[in-house]
Formats: C-alpha cells, structure tokens, sequence
C-alpha cells in the first residue's frame, strides 16, 4: 500500500471519498451500506477531513421500480451526491430512470453517452461536474461502457442512446478535462463503469484525471499499489484506480492529498466488507416503502454463490432451471449464467428474495429445437470459460448434463429425462430431427450475447411469466415439510475440469 508518493506541503488538499460500485439493487446489504454511510460521516466530522460520496454506476438492476426508487432514496440518504452511468440504470427504461433522477439527490455524469435531444435524459446526464468543497473544486467527469448494447435488459431499454468507445471516448473525456483545468480546477475524478483494466489502460492515456472510481468488472482492489492500481498518467503523475466488487457486499474509503498543483502527494485506500456493519431499521424501511412480501417456504442450507457468476455451477441456477422446466412443462430449461446476481439468505425465503436473485424482467418461452442445436448452444456457452472474464458465461441448464474444460471444450452432454434417466448425446454428430420442447428467456431469446438462442424465424409460444414466479409457485406445489426445509445444492449436472 502506498501512503506517500511525493513530498507532503503545509497548504496541501485532504479529501475523504466513500465510494460503492454494481451495488445491483442489493436490497439485503443496503443497510450495512446505510451504516457504514454514517460512520463514515463520524469519522470525516472528528478529523475535519472534506469528504465526497460516489458511486460507479449499476446501482440497481432490473425493471422493479419501486425496488429501484428504495434504492436510489437510501443513496439519497447516504449522502451519494455523483453517480456514473452503469448498463443496468437503463433496465427500468427512460421515463423511469429520468424519474429516478429528478426525485432523488444523486446527480448523473456520462461523458461518452449520446442521448437523442427527444429523451428527457439527454438534459438530466450531465458529462461533467465541478463540486466546491471548503472552497476547493472538483471536476467529476463520467465514462460508461461501450458494451452499453449487448449489457442492456432489453433494445428498446437503450432506443436512441449510444456510447462512444476507444479512442473517441478517451478524447471526450480529455476534453472536459481540459475545459476545467481552463477553469483553474486541477483535482479531477472520473466515474467510469468500464471495467478495472479499461481503467488502468484509461489512466495512462489521460492528461490530468487523479482518481478512478470504478466498476463493470466486480473488482475487489484494495489498497494502493504502485504500477497497478497506482498509475501514472501522460504527464507522469499518478491516478489512483479503486473498485469495491459487487452487489454492495463491500464499500471503500479512498483517503488522499494533493499538492497546490492538484497532484495526489498521499494515498490511502481500504475497501471494507458490509457484513460487518448491519442495522435493523433499514430492513424495517424497506418493508415499510415496498410492502412485506409473502414467505414461501425456508432454506437450511444453500452453496455459496460462485467466484465467478458466468463460469462456475450455481445450486441456486439450478433449483431456478429446475422449476422452469416443472412449471413450463418443458423437457429443457436453459438459462445464461449471468442472469442470477446472489444467492437467497439461509432462513425464511420470500417472494422479494427470490425476485432479488434475478431482477430482469425477462419473460419466459417454449419452443422446439433440434439435438444439435442444444448440443450447439453448450458448446457457445462453454467457450466462455476460454475468454476474458468469461464473457458472457457458461448455459445453465436442467434436463441436461455436461461436462467441459477450462480451454472452452464440450466434452459430454446427456439429455436427463422426466424420470431421472440419463441418456448420451453424440456431441460429434448430433441428430438434427430428434427434438426437444425447450423453455428459455427474452433476452437469451433476442440473440444478443447468445446467437444460437436467437428466436427469429422460429416458432415460439411467448408467456407474461418470470423466472422468480415460477419458481416461487414451484416451491408452493411441494410438500409443506419440504418447503419448511430447502436445501440447495449443486448436484453435479455440469462439471467444469
């Protein structure tokens, strides 16, 4: 960790900056996050220290309104004054996002976005900020990913908004802050939701950004370490780029000081899990604002969540793909591994719980599809686990077993019938006029991420069905001492070797 990284001077700048990245809507962490809020203002108010609170944007995802409105009120509450752009502030849709910001206190910035003047948004995303603090001023630039398309819920979700990538947005951003510098603000922070190592590639291609509040890739970085997350930009001066993972389960202080030039001269950065702090009341707020959601039954024991969503099994994917396919009546359920975003808590299981695993508003369908066309849509999804980051994940499925390797290679598939019989399925030459009745999602449904999903041209039976319903009346139909007593397990129906 580095605390010093130039000489120290009387009349030097201390900041305070608590920062949160892909919080997701995380409703179960949202009061350690609360907590750890305040405590933070404690502490900034003993020392004296100015302080800021920012956010690296996906600070909900989903289209449940109400949920969201929770959310962004608690940032309100929290104090959170500047928020990027992130990929699933569009899940909601314009009218509601544009809503979302006029009734709460946290203030947009996007520098890359290009918003049709028709959009209410185009007036409410501002590409740059200047916050005065005791006097001193801050330029807060924003920067979203250019994965914007193919991250988004749904196209209509983004119709008429598109983002510049690559070297485009590097000179937009340099841009503005070389307007501010012309204004005589030399401290600058940019708001990127672009990934860590964009980030750090970022920082280096920039002329006078000081810090990087990050997120996109759920990165935990703690500390400060020179040539990695301390670099140094075309000038030669440092940039700081911090990120605190997901879904609220931690949050970071970023303590630093400039020099009268606007140069970080100390740096000192601790993220903190929100495990730790955790309070009541928020809890009670939440079901004061989005009304008490009904139990459906209760877990005892539950696998963790994955390392890494898109690559590795889910029990709780599992139990999702499994009531599917019961509820819809299908021989096969698939679904993306990045759909889920948590797992539910050991105890008392409600309805929110569960809508909370899986916040997309992506309704369900049946259709037919041939042995090879499965086989082929394994095979797409276990490439993934050959690529960056493993984008865009591994398939989920029930009615299916699989096994693949690390390089991105099916290795065996079988077809697991209603009655547990599981029969080998020739991955080299699969039959294109066996079929199957399958049950999948709209967004796997339009092809975006998954081209060997894409429904167009096929004949499909749409349903107004989510994922999280089904599955809360899945578990509504089993016995009462069984749904007293849930165990979710990984059972092995795909092995990655």
């Amino acid at each position: 960790m580095i605390n010093s990284i130039s000489p120290s001077y009387p009349n030097n700048n201390k900041l305070s900056i608590f920062y949160v990245n892909d919080t997701h809507g995380n409703t179960d962490n949202m009061d350690g996050l609360y907590v750890a809020s305040k405590t933070f203002d404690k502490k900034v108010s003993t020392e004296g220290t100015p302080s800021l609170k920012l956010s690296a944007g996906d600070n909900y995802s989903g289209a449940d309104v109400k949920k969201n409105d929770f959310v962004m009120s608690m940032f309100t509450q929290m104090g959170i004054k500047y928020s990027a752009v992130g990929n699933h502030e569009f899940d909601e849709m314009s009218p509601n996002f544009s809503k979302t910001i006029k009734t709460n206190g946290v203030n947009f910035v996007s520098t890359n976005l290009n918003i049709d003047a028709s959009n209410e948004l185009s007036s409410l995303i501002k590409n740059v900020a200047v916050e005065e603090i005791n006097g001193e001023k801050y330029g807060i630039v924003g920067l979203t990913t250019d994965e914007l398309k193919k991250c988004a819920s749904s196209e209509e979700a983004i119709q008429g908004i598109n983002v510049e990538g690559g070297d485009k947005a590097i000179q937009l951003v340099q841009a503005k802050i070389d307007e501010l510098k012309n204004q005589g603000i030399n401290k600058i922070i940019l708001l990127s939701h672009c990934g860590y190592d964009e980030d750090v590639e970022t920082a280096k291609k920039l002329s006078g950004v000081d810090i990087i509040i990050g997120g996109h890739s759920h990165t935990v970085v703690q500390g400060a370490n020179n040539n990695k997350n301390v670099v140094y930009d075309k000038d030669g001066n440092p940039t700081i780029v911090v990120q605190t993972g997901e879904n609220g389960q931690n949050f970071g202080v970023l303590d630093v000081e400039f020099n009268p030039n606007g140069v970080l001269t100390k740096i000192n950065n601790e993220v903190f899990k929100t495990s730790d702090v955790k309070s009541p009341t928020v809890n009670f707020l939440k079901d004061s604002v989005m009304g008490k959601s009904p139990v459906v039954g209760k877990i005892v024991s539950i696998d963790p969540f994955p390392q890494n969503k898109r690559t590795d099994p889910c029990g709780w994917s599992n139990f999702i793909c499994d009531a599917v396919k019961s509820e819809m009546n299908v021989d096969i359920a698939f679904m993306n591994a990045a759909n889920i975003r948590k797992i539910p808590e050991l105890g008392v299981l409600t309805e929110r719980a569960i809508t909370e695993t899986t916040p997309f508003k992506n309704t369900l369908l049946t259709r037919t599809m041939t042995e090879k066309e499965v086989v082929d849509a394994i095979k797409f999804g276990a490439q993934s686990l050959n690529a960056k980051d493993g984008v865009p994940g591994i398939v989920q499925v029930s009615g299916l077993k699989y096994k693949a390797d690390r390089q991105g290679n099916l290795l065996e598939l079988s077809f697991v019938d209603k009655k547990g019989k599981e029969k080998p399925i020739d991955i080299q030459n699969p039959s294109t006029t066996k079929t199957y009745k399958v049950a999948y999602d709209s967004f796997l449904a339009d092809g975006r991420e998954y081209p060997v999903f894409d429904t167009t041209g096929k004949e499909v039976q749409k349903f107004d069905l989510l994922k999280d319903q089904v599955t809360a009346s899945y578990i509504s139909k089993m016995p009462e001492q069984q749904k007293q007593a849930l165990e979710i397990k990984d059972d092995g129906r795909i092995q990655i070797v």
